[in-house]
């Protein structure tokens, strides 16, 4: 058979292959195993997902399904002290059917043109179709806008129906009207507090001593006046109360808000004093704008004495009131004490967590860290400034550090001290160690030798110069020689500068090395 043939036989057999693998079921023996097949739409989003769920349940749920329209305006029947809602199972737009609708939900609200909250449903309606609902409404006649809210099977609402205005009907008129209810229907003990308006009992109903102690049980006297002397338990709501008119008192009361303070619940603590001009007090305020409770705790101010004869100056001094408060943020809490002057005649004051570390302030003004376990640790200023456990002042976070060493630079190595930079407390910095030349090159004026960050760069802004001596390594002896070296202010390089002959000849040989012994002012 020729190569031709051969060719022909093979396409002749991947055809009939072709046409019986378009016969088959794509998923004829095919299954999901511990998975699940998610459906996307033709912009990506996912729609649904079949199989095995996020929760461990199997079947197909839908996903970001479209919110369905509004539903057609509702049929609301007044019902005895309810509401009787009917859908009809149509929608307000072209829409027939909604596909993946779950069901619809009824709302009573205030008003006409409040927005119905998908999670407050007076009542739903489950099926398609539509159908009517009963709600009753035990706690007022008045009358409520309806309003239906249609739910997809993904949880998505969409826009809500008109509103329709109605109210519950009542028995009659007035529920129960004049005459009606005579003393021969009214069982004995069947009136409780529930089921009576106290506004309807008058005075010209009652005489005198037919309500004794023993049968007195409410929950509000309303009045002007309560003459007594003691008062068990309860709750006293919407006034101040004072427990007396003058002298030395108590007063529980409520501030409302003004133009520059919040309003707060209020103690005012009055000792009587002649001289006092504001009690003291103790209140709390809540900002919602921050978020911030603070409670607060003011002494009381007072005015100089009366001297004798009356005589008083311009100058008379005050007493000013000192005051301590406290809130909290995420995370923080904070007491904030403001005084004249703080006096703490404590021996020994702590301050911190004891399960962490904490500030020990002792008598003879020894002020001392310690760490959880006792032992001594360092003390921390404004987060900069650190006293270390052994007395020593330094920046926190400023050891001995390595520079950015330039190509051709290095350490001296073995037991000798390695190039290093640090930043003091007086705002100056320390460059030490032993710099060597690498590189058997000439050296040049602005040849780079390293880099300083930004932290250790000169305040002035002027270019700061440092005279060196150099010296060689190996067998061209110890005569030194001269070199300076130049601090750019503004990218912290550090280049050569004024190189002698002798310095040149010493560093060119890859051998030749000078001492760092430099300390300039940042500040």
């Amino acid at each position: 058979m020729t190569d031709l043939a051969r060719l022909a036989a093979r396409i002749v057999a991947l055809e009939r292959r072709l046409e019986q693998l378009s016969a088959t079921a794509r998923l004829a023996h095919s299954s999901i195993e511990d998975g699940a097949i998610t459906v996307y739409d033709d912009t990506g989003s996912l729609r649904g997902i079949i199989g095995q769920q996020p929760d461990g349940t199997t079947g197909a749920v839908p996903v970001n399904g479209p919110p369905p329209p509004a539903p057609s305006t509702p049929l609301v029947t007044p019902a005895l002290a309810a509401l009787a809602v009917t859908w009809d199972g149509t929608w307000s737009g072209p829409t027939t059917a909604v596909g993946d609708l779950a069901r619809i939900q009824v709302h009573l609200l205030p008003t006409a043109d409040t927005l119905p909250d998908p999670r407050t449903p007076a009542a739903t309606i489950e099926s398609q179709t539509g159908a009517t609902v009963t709600i009753p409404c035990t706690t007022s006649y008045a009358p409520v806008w309806v309003r239906l809210l249609a739910i997809n099977t993904s949880g998505t609402p969409g826009p809500a129906s008109a509103p329709v205005k109605a109210s519950p009907r009542r028995l009659v008129n007035t529920d129960v009207y004049e005459g009606t209810l005579t003393a021969k229907e009214i069982k004995a003990n069947s009136l409780t507090a529930d089921r009576m308006d106290v506004n309807d009992l008058r005075a010209g109903l009652f005489v005198a001593g037919v309500i004794k102690a023993d049968m007195l049980d409410v929950d509000a006297l309303n009045g002007k006046v309560i003459t007594g002397v003691h008062i068990i338990g309860g709750q006293i709501d919407g006034a101040a109360l004072r427990t007396s008119a003058a002298g030395s008192s108590v007063e529980i009361t409520s501030v409302p808000a003004t133009g520059t303070e919040l309003a707060t619940g209020r103690i005012r603590m009055y000792s009587g004093a002649g001289t006092e001009v504001a009690p003291a007090q103790l209140w709390a305020s809540y900002d919602p704008t921050t978020n911030l409770s603070r409670l607060r705790l003011q002494s009381a101010e007072l005015r100089a004495p009366t001297p004798p004869k009356g005589l008083r100056s311009a100058s008379d001094p005050l007493y000013p009131g000192a005051s301590m408060s406290m809130w909290s943020e995420p995370n923080i809490g904070h007491v904030e004490v403001s005084a004249t002057e703080v006096e703490l005649s404590a021996s020994t004051t702590l301050v911190g967590d004891p399960l962490y570390s904490r500030l020990e302030l002792a008598s003879g003004a020894n002020l001392t860290a310690r760490t959880s376990d006792g032992q001594r640790t360092a003390v921390y200023v404004h987060g900069r400034l650190m006293i270390d456990a052994d007395g020593w002042i330094s920046v926190f976070n400023q050891n001995w550090k390595t520079p950015d060493l330039a190509a051709g630079w290095g350490h001296w190595g073995g037991v000798y001290d390695r190039v290093a930079y640090r930043i003091y407390p007086d705002r100056t910095v320390g460059l030490r160690g032993i710099l060597r030349r690498t590189v058997k090159t000439t050296p040049t004026v602005g040849e780079a030798l390293m880099v300083l960050p930004a932290e250790c760069l000169p305040g002035n802004g002027l270019v700061q110069q440092f005279t060196l001596t150099t010296l060689p390594g190996g067998a061209l002896g110890t005569t030194p020689a001269q070199v300076s070296i130049n601090l750019d202010p503004k990218t912290g390089g550090v280049t050569l500068s004024n190189i002698s002959n002798g310095a040149s000849s010493q560093l060119a040989s890859g051998n030749g090395y000078f001492t760092l012994n430099i300390r300039y002012p940042i500040g």
